[in-house]
C-alpha cells in the first residue's frame, strides 16, 4: 500500500513498503507545464547530471561512487505527460539486508542524491562546466540526428508536431534539434536552478523500507522549499484542421501514420484504452490480425492512444506499392468499430490481455514507481483492484460509443521519391 506524505506545499512523498523486491527504487520527479518550459535546457541538464557533479567531476569517479553503492543503477530522464514536462532522477539500490555489511546503504543513497541535485559541476556565473557541457551537447545532437534518420520515428514526430495549434505541445521531451543547438551552458544552468525551486516535486520510494526513516532522510538530505504550481495534465488542446500530407524520401518501405482526435473525460478513459487495445494495441488486435496477417498489407502495424493529449494514431510500415490499399483497410477497420458492436468474446479476450500486461507491470519495480509518479501528477489514485474494476466495467456499447467520437485529423504518408538519376 502506498503511503502519501506532504513534505511542503508542492512537495510530496509516496512510500510503498513491500518485500516483493530485492531492491529499492527512489525516483525524484520535477514537473512543470510543458507549454512554456525550456525543453532542450531540461534535457541537456538531465544529461549533465547523469554524468558528473562537483564532488564527482569525472565519469570515472561518478562510476566509482555507484560501484561503492553496490552497483546502484542511476539515470536522469525527461518525458512528456500531456501538458506536463517531467525531469526525473532515478536511483535503484540493493536491499541492504542482502549484504554482509553494517553500512546504512539507504542513507548513503540519499546523501548521493543530495550531492547530485544540489552540487552540480558549475556556477551561476559561468553555468555548467563548459568543456563537459559541450561534449554532452554534441553527444545529444548526434543522438537526435540518429533519431531523425529513423523513418518511422520521423513520421510519427512530424504527425504529432503538426497535430496541435500550439506547436510546443507536439514537441518531443528534448525539444528539437534547433532548440538544443541554441542552448548554452549558462542558459541550461539557469533552467536547472529554476526547476529546483519552481517545479512540483514528487518523490516515490518503492521497496523493503521503513516509512519513518524515508521521511527523516527527506528532511535531512532533500529539504525542498515550498512552491505553488498548477499542472495542466489533462487539457483540451486545439487541433489543426484535417489534412493529408506526403513526405517524399528515397525509402524502400513506405510509412503511414493516421491520427484521430479522441477527447474523453476521466470516467471514459478505460473505454479509450480498450478501444486502442482492440484496434492495434497488442498482438491480437484487429489491425495486426486483419491488415498484417490476413491481407499482408503491412510489415508492422500498431495503434497508440494518449489520453492526456486526446490523440490516437495508427502507424504502419508498408510496401511502397501498397500505400493506398493499406490506408483504405485501416480506415475500414476503424469504421467497422464505429458501425458494429464487437462481440463479448473479443471484448473478454482484449480485457484479459490488458489485465495481464498490468499485472506484469506490478511485478517490475520501475513500472510500479512510474505508476506512483503518474498518480502523483494526475491526482488520480487507483489501487490494482480499482484498476481492474474500471477495466471490467467497460461494455461493448462503451467501446462503440468511443469509436464513434474519433475525428480523423492528420494522414501522413512517407513514400518513395522517384529519383530520375537511378
Amino acid at each position: 500500500m502506498m503511503e502519501q506524505i506532504k513534505m511542503a506545499d508542492g512537495v510530496h512523498l509516496q512510500v510503498e513498503k513491500t518485500e516483493q523486491f530485492t531492491t529499492t527504487q527512489i525516483s525524484i520527479n520535477f514537473a512543470t507545464p510543458k507549454v512554456n518550459a525550456d525543453l532542450a535546457g531540461r534535457f541537456l541538464a538531465s544529461n549533465f547530471l547523469e554524468t558528473v557533479s562537483k564532488k564527482y567531476p569525472t565519469q570515472q569517479k561518478f562510476a566509482q561512487v555507484l560501484n561503492e553503492l553496490y552497483g546502484a543503477g542511476f539515470s536522469v530522464e525527461v518525458s512528456n505527460m500531456g501538458g506536463v514536462h517531467n525531469f526525473c532522477i532515478n536511483l535503484e539500490i540493493v536491499d541492504p539486508k542482502l549484504l554482509n555489511s553494517s553500512e546504512d546503504l539507504l542513507t548513503a543513497a540519499f546523501s548521493f542524491l543530495e550531492t547530485i541535485l544540489f552540487e552540480p559541476l558549475g556556477n551561476e556565473i559561468e553555468g555548467f562546466e563548459p568543456t563537459i557541457f559541450q561534449r554532452q551537447k554534441e553527444i545529444a545532437l548526434d543522438e537526435i540526428a540518429g533519431l531523425n534518420d529513423d523513418r518511422e520515428y520521423q513520421i510519427i514526430r512530424t504527425t504529432i508536431e503538426n497535430s496541435f495549434v500550439n506547436g510546443n505541445l507536439g514537441l518531443a521531451a528534448y525539444g528539437n534539434q534547433e532548440l538544443v543547438e541554441q542552448s548554452t551552458n549558462l542558459s541550461v544552468w539557469r533552467t536547472y536552478q529554476k526547476l529546483l525551486v519552481a517545479d512540483q516535486i514528487d518523490v516515490v520510494v518503492v521497496g523493503p523500507v521503513d516509512v519513518s526513516q524515508i521521511k527523516q532522510l527527506m528532511h535531512q538530505y532533500l529539504p525542498f522549499q515550498a512552491r505553488t504550481i498548477q499542472l495542466p495534465v489533462k487539457q483540451q488542446p486545439g487541433f489543426q484542421p484535417p489534412k493529408i500530407q506526403y513526405l517524399n524520401e528515397p525509402v524502400l518501405q513506405a510509412q503511414i501514420v493516421l491520427s484521430w482526435q479522441l477527447t474523453l473525460d476521466w470516467s471514459e478513459r478505460f473505454s479509450g484504452y480498450v478501444l486502442n487495445a482492440l484496434l492495434g494495441g497488442n498482438g491480437l488486435s484487429r489491425l495486426f490480425l486483419h491488415v498484417r496477417e490476413e491481407a499482408g498489407l503491412a510489415y508492422t502495424i500498431y495503434s497508440d492512444f494518449n489520453f492526456y493529449t486526446d490523440l490516437m494514431f495508427v502507424v504502419a510500415g508498408v510496401r511502397v506499392d501498397q500505400v493506398n490499399a493499406a490506408r483504405k483497410m485501416i480506415l475500414d477497420e476503424v469504421h467497422d468499430l464505429q458501425d458494429n458492436q464487437i462481440t463479448e468474446a473479443e471484448l473478454k479476450q482484449i480485457k484479459q490481455l490488458m489485465l495481464n500486461d498490468y499485472r506484469l507491470g506490478q511485478d517490475q519495480i520501475r513500472t510500479r514507481t512510474e505508476r506512483g509518479l503518474s498518480r502523483a501528477i494526475t491526482k488520480k489514485v487507483l489501487t490494482p483492484i480499482e484498476w481492474q474494476a474500471c477495466l471490467e466495467k467497460v461494455t461493448k456499447k462503451d467501446v462503440q460509443a468511443v469509436a464513434q467520437r474519433l475525428q480523423l485529423k492528420i494522414q501522413m504518408i512517407l513514400q518513395r521519391r522517384e529519383d530520375k538519376n537511378e
